[in-house]
């Protein structure tokens, strides 16, 4: 870094997702989301009905909304205050007590009777009170939702998706489309991806979720999870049964759910490549491999006319569709993840290696200790944001530049990890926006008494370009 070179250092805020976001309305949110967490900590098992101990999972699933649902809301660019909101498949309301207090009123819905009970109580319990809760069945859903008189400004259909037979899925979400407001979205999440290599969802098993239902059906008595294959042999219907413990779900129902015509791409405001994405489901060693598959479809003749967004590489679906169309705004750039990196003169191959002691998806577990550098290829033509992942045994400062430019940023990986609750992932990704061009990052470690571990590097551009 050149003498004298100013270093931007982002802002720590405590229960930001990410420390360099910076929204007005945010600070007000924050807070009222610290008095929740900390309300949470004081609810025992008892108080929620349940045998102690087994309230841990309904309290993390409130705080993955509170860490990474809301944050994502924001940097859609909504504000969720004096708006109007619905949840799909609500399930205990974990969620839904998490999210509520944000929105004008909060809506919830789900199949089961006692999930409904549960999530009352538990609402009454956290003082939530600008919620209702409504039990239907799924093959009601569709006209249940058209009954309601006023439409919303958010449908959240979190974990829910895969549930559905193909047709319910459909009609769902052409239903959700119809009830949102001029200007409202619907937030996709925790949604497994039918084009996954493995089906890390339900049944364990490789290439699984693509597979027609009969054949589906058959091959399910081979998962290793005798508990599902159990549940679907004493179903009264088997193939319903298949899809209500869930499998996976693809581009295609959601682009029969919108009017014909309309291009996906142009819904999307958000995506699980987006920094709140990265840091709520850690990246796959497939999913760097199925961009590349995209990108050639793009530039296929014979496929080119029906894009696919990055949205639907990650392996789990975690974004934000519009209504109506945001054409120019709405598909940002295909990522780009680095394969090689340059450590003290050698060439490491960072070809996305399987999952290693200590390490997680991404790289293989990389070192750098004080005075090291790492030089990643970064095949950059457009404007930017670097995004860079660190894991939880870091504890040191962190400079990105661009070699030969007078760009760089600082940050020190404590501020990012305190920023990430750590009963779900290992892991962080920062994210560093870039205006220039250029071809190589520069990594050091610059301080602190630990080490500086990473597991991925990668760039995001405003546009689309060719990057592989």
């Amino acid at each position: 870094m050149p003498d004298g070179q100013p270093v931007t250092k982002p802002a720590y805020q405590p229960s930001r997702l990410l420390a360099s976001r910076a929204h007005s309305a945010m600070t007000e949110a924050d807070l009222a989301t610290q008095e929740r967490l900390a309300a949470l900590d004081m609810l025992s098992a008892a108080d929620l009905g349940l045998a102690p101990g087994s309230d841990k999972v309904w309290k993390n699933r409130f705080r993955s909304a509170a860490n990474y649902v809301i944050p994502n809301l924001f940097d859609a660019g909504l504000d969720p205050s004096g708006l109007n909101a619905l949840e799909i498949g609500c399930g205990t309301g974990a969620k839904s007590v998490a999210l509520a207090p944000l929105f004008k009123s909060y809506v919830g819905v789900d199949l089961f009777y006692s999930s409904i009970a549960f999530s009352e109580r538990a609402a009454a319990k956290m003082g939530v009170s600008n919620t209702e809760f409504h039990a239907v069945t799924a093959g009601a859903i569709r006209d249940f939702l058209a009954s309601f008189k006023t439409k919303f400004d958010v449908i959240f259909l979190i974990a829910v998706v895969e549930h559905l037979t193909p047709i319910e899925r459909v009609e769902t979400l052409k239903a959700a489309f119809e009830l949102l407001n001029t200007g409202g979205v619907i937030y996709i999440g925790e949604t497994p991806n039918r084009l996954s290599a493995a089906d890390h969802h339900t049944f364990f098993l490789p290439y699984f979720d693509g597979l027609p239902p009969e054949l589906a059906m058959r091959v399910q008595e081979h998962s290793p999870r005798k508990d599902y294959v159990q549940r679907i042999a004493n179903a009264v219907d088997p193939e319903t049964e298949l899809y209500r413990v869930g499998k996976g779900v693809g581009h295609q129902e959601f682009e029969l759910a919108l009017p014909q015509g309309s291009r996906l791409q142009d819904h999307i405001l958000l995506d699980g490549f987006d920094l709140g994405g990265l840091n709520t489901h850690a990246l796959r060693n497939y999913e760097p491999l199925r961009l590349e598959e995209f990108s050639i479809l793009r530039a296929d003749p014979r496929t080119k006319w029906q894009p696919l967004p990055p949205f639907f590489a990650r392996h789990l679906f975690e974004g934000v569709l519009s209504k109506e169309p945001k054409a120019g705004k709405a598909f940002r750039g295909t990522p780009y993840f680095a394969r090689q990196a340059r450590l003290d003169g050698t060439w490491y191959s960072l070809s996305h290696a399987p999952r290693k002691e200590k390490a997680i998806y991404g790289f293989p577990r990389l070192v750098l200790n004080e005075g090291q550098e790492m030089i990643i290829p970064m095949p950059v033509n457009t404007p930017g944001r670097v995004l860079l992942g660190v894991d939880r045994e870091s504890n040191a400062g962190v400079r990105l530049s661009a070699p030969g430019t007078d760009w760089s940023i600082e940050f020190h990986v404590g501020d990012i990890l305190a920023a990430q609750p750590p009963f779900w992932h290992i892991h962080a990704v920062i994210g560093a926006d870039v205006q220039t061009s250029f071809e190589e990052l520069r990594i050091e470690k610059t301080s602190g008494p630990g080490e500086l571990t990473l597991f991925t590097a990668g760039f995001r551009p405003k546009a689309e370009v060719s990057l592989y």
